[in-house]
Order: structure tokens, then C-alpha cells, then sequence
């Protein structure tokens, strides 16, 4: 079956109902050519879209609504066309056309609004893919850069980066599989820990970003306390092997204005670094650490 079959089968039984319709009657003497004109450039319009909607033939569904209602509004504007060129008296005829008119209006209408939906359920599917991880379902990189709020020293925030320790060997040992299922519990286990206004992003690889909206550095070295022990003491169980996770977690708070948020993370990617460096599964502040120096 061609592409444009229905549509030259609409086309074919259009042309015969015409020609049987005008056969044996007279041409009318005082034709409209303005009305005339305007159902010649309606019965274009109508054929160009039962033509375009073809594109639309994936989704059977739509596609059939469209047709029938393309091809009902194209035979009943030919009908008026013909309704210019002779005159017929028969009631019926009058009545099919404007039966016509509404049916492929109502197909036409419902057709259109399942192919709107459909777009706007892709639209949907295809945002959240741009803003999520697609393996822990966490906001990604590229999404939490775009949603950043400043925050003041009167709401102060904090950043906090986690970081698996020794994943590479989890990976080495049991397979990446074992590490996606790592990361997706991980990811879990985070997102429950936190309050609504807060958010968690997978910031790459391993890592994970974790912002606390209006709270102080001894407030955020507690609740990253928390996660540590609770992921410590969590159970991550993969193909029957138990697996001993752990995280070293750095902080950095928002108490200078003249500082920006990459800054801020960049103070608790230090801060991490230096959790790793003192034997994993700690919390270090970024502020320990300037008074270190």
C-alpha cells in the first residue's frame, strides 16, 4: 500500500460522486465567481492537509481521526462547489453536505487534540531527559546550573559534595552493574534524607551535589553526619555479596557576599578533597580549613 493511498481513494470517489452528480444537469447561468473562487482555494486548503497528515502515520490513531476528517471537509466543500455550478433541488443534498461539514469537523478536531497531546506528553519525556540522570533520576549537572537562587547571609545556604569512597574498586571487583545499583540507592538514600526545599544533583560521576537551603555550617556539618552514618550503616546487597559502602562528604556555606556559587563549591570540592586525603568516610567544613591554614 502507497503512501498517500487513502488520500488518492478520497480524491477518486470525490471526482466520481461529481461526475455523476453533474451528469445530464445544466451549468448555472449566474455563477457566483466570488463564492466560487472561495471554495476552490477551501477544497485546496482541505487536500493539501489530508496529503500533509500523512507525516502523522506512526500514530495510526491520529492519523485515521485526521483523515476522515480532512477528506469529510474536502468532499463537502466539493459539494458546494457543485452546488455553484448547478443547482440541485433535492433537499437530502443540502443536508449530506452540511452532515459532512460537521462529522469531519468533530474528526478533525479530535484528531488534532491527540496529536497535541501527544507532543505536549514528548515535550514532557524530552525535559525531563535534558534535567534528570537518567540512571539515578536525580537532577543532572546541566539542570541544577540553571535553577540557582542566591542566597544572602540572612538565608544562608550549604554545599555539600559526597563522594563514594573506593568505587573504582567496586566497580573492579563486582561490575558496573554493581555500580549503577550503588549509585541508584545512593541516590536514594539521599534524596529521603532531605527537606523539600533542598536539592540533590549527580554531579559527576561518583559524586553528588547537595544543596540546603537556609542553613548555617553547624546545622549542615550535622545532617551530613547524618547521611555518612546512615549510608555507613545501610545495607547494599548486590547478587547475594554484601557490599560496604561508604562516603567522605565536603561543606561549604554561602557567609560571603562577594563570593558566587561555583566558588562556594569549589571551597567543598577542596573540602572533600581533604576527606579523602584524611582516610575517607569523614566530613570536612571548608571553614576547618582556612583556619588550618
Amino acid at each position: 500500500m502507497t503512501r498517500y493511498f487513502w488520500q488518492w481513494l478520497i480524491l477518486i470517489i470525490s471526482a466520481g460522486f461529481s461526475c455523476i452528480m453533474l451528469h445530464g444537469k445544466s451549468i448555472n447561468n449566474e455563477i457566483n465567481y466570488y463564492e466560487l473562487s472561495l471554495e476552490l482555494i477551501r477544497s485546496i486548503i482541505w487536500l493539501f492537509m489530508m496529503f500533509y497528515i500523512s507525516y502523522t502515520r506512526h500514530n495510526r490513531q491520529i492519523y485515521l481521526w485526521l483523515l476522515i476528517g480532512c477528506g469529510s471537509l474536502f468532499i463537502g466543500n466539493n459539494m458546494n462547489i457543485l452546488d455553484e455550478l448547478s443547482t440541485f433541488e433535492a433537499s437530502y443534498y443540502q443536508e449530506v453536505e452540511d452532515l459532512l461539514f460537521t462529522f469531519g469537523i468533530l474528526c478533525a478536531w479530535f484528531g488534532l487534540y491527540q496529536l497535541i497531546q501527544q507532543q505536549i506528553t514528548k515535550n514532557q519525556i524530552l525535559n525531563i531527559a535534558a534535567n534528570t540522570d537518567p540512571l539515578t533520576g536525580l537532577l543532572n549537572r546541566r539542570s541544577f546550573n540553571q535553577n540557582v537562587e542566591n542566597s544572602t547571609d540572612n538565608n544562608p545556604s550549604a554545599y555539600l559534595i559526597l563522594d563514594i569512597d573506593h568505587f573504582k574498586q567496586i566497580n573492579d571487583t563486582y561490575g558496573h552493574a554493581a555500580g549503577d545499583y550503588v549509585l541508584t540507592k545512593l541516590a536514594k538514600h539521599i534524596s529521603k534524607s532531605l527537606r523539600k526545599q533542598d536539592r540533590v544533583a549527580r554531579w559527576g560521576g561518583e559524586e553528588f551535589l547537595i544543596e540546603l537551603k537556609h542553613c548555617d555550617s553547624h546545622t549542615a556539618q550535622l545532617k551530613a553526619e547524618q547521611l555518612r552514618t546512615l549510608i555507613e550503616r545501610s545495607d547494599f546487597h548486590y547478587s547475594g555479596q554484601y557490599l560496604s559502602i561508604t562516603v567522605s562528604i565536603g561543606i561549604a556555606t554561602v557567609a560571603n557576599q562577594h563570593l558566587n556559587r561555583d566558588e562556594i563549591i569549589n571551597l567543598a570540592d577542596k573540602a572533600l578533597y581533604q576527606a579523602k586525603n584524611g582516610g575517607r568516610n569523614r566530613v570536612v567544613l571548608a571553614s576547618d580549613l582556612n583556619q588550618n591554614e
